[in-house]
């Protein structure tokens, strides 16, 4: 079996990897602890940088802050899920937006005429999908990073979601994540993970 040791200047202290994925949980309930409307704005600003491909960074976010634009979005989701979205300080729609090769001049300047490579909106979507589905988890990382618990939801009107808030563009539906401080009392212990010799093949 191949073994390796990680330089330790190479990586993050125990304490940081414990506060980003040993020790992080996702939360099914909230407690009072508001959340500073700006978190949204932080958190973004340090998953922008995760790797897409050619720098497409198709990931579009919806911070919904209105009552009336919450409650929509409650009625929406899975019935196990609304009171995650209710209660929740922060709320965001991460969506996918198909139309990200408009933008390559300007994420990849290096090489002219990048957004022309992709003339079928199929292909596209397919692409945005799968790198705005790479953002969402730097989003999620970023977030508990920043201190804060999310809570990534996919149970939802998958159609009438985008119907309500998403009509302005040609965006997919990725997930609703909810932003706050977890609730520790009202955590289920840990599901169990896969081990690495049955996830993990040597060739």
């Amino acid at each position: 079996m191949i073994t390796a040791t990680l330089p330790a200047r190479a990586g993050l202290p125990d304490e940081s990897l414990d506060l980003l994925f040993r020790e992080a949980r996702t939360p099914v309930a909230w407690t009072d602890e508001p959340v500073d409307p700006a978190a949204v704005r932080e958190i973004f600003e340090t998953a922008k940088f995760g790797p897409t491909m050619m720098n497409s960074l198709p990931m579009r976010l919806t911070v919904v802050e209105s009552a009336e634009a919450r409650a929509d979005l409650v009625s929406l989701m899975a019935p196990g899920n609304q009171e995650k979205v209710a209660t929740a300080p922060v709320v965001v729609i991460v969506s996918a937006d198909r139309d990200f090769h408009e933008t390559l001049a300007e994420t990849f300047p290096h090489l002219p005429g990048a957004g022309d490579k992709f003339p079928d909106r199929e292909q596209r979507g397919t692409l945005a999908r799968m790198n705005a589905t790479l953002q969402l988890a730097y989003f999620l990382i970023a977030a508990r990073a920043h201190g804060l618990d999310a809570a990534p939801m996919t149970g939802y009107s998958s159609t009438r979601i985008p119907a309500r808030f998403l009509a302005g563009g040609d965006q997919d539906l990725i997930a609703v994540v909810a932003l706050g401080h977890a609730d520790g009392a009202a955590t289920h212990p840990r599901n169990p993970r896969l081990p690495y010799e049955r996830v993990v093949t040597h060739v």
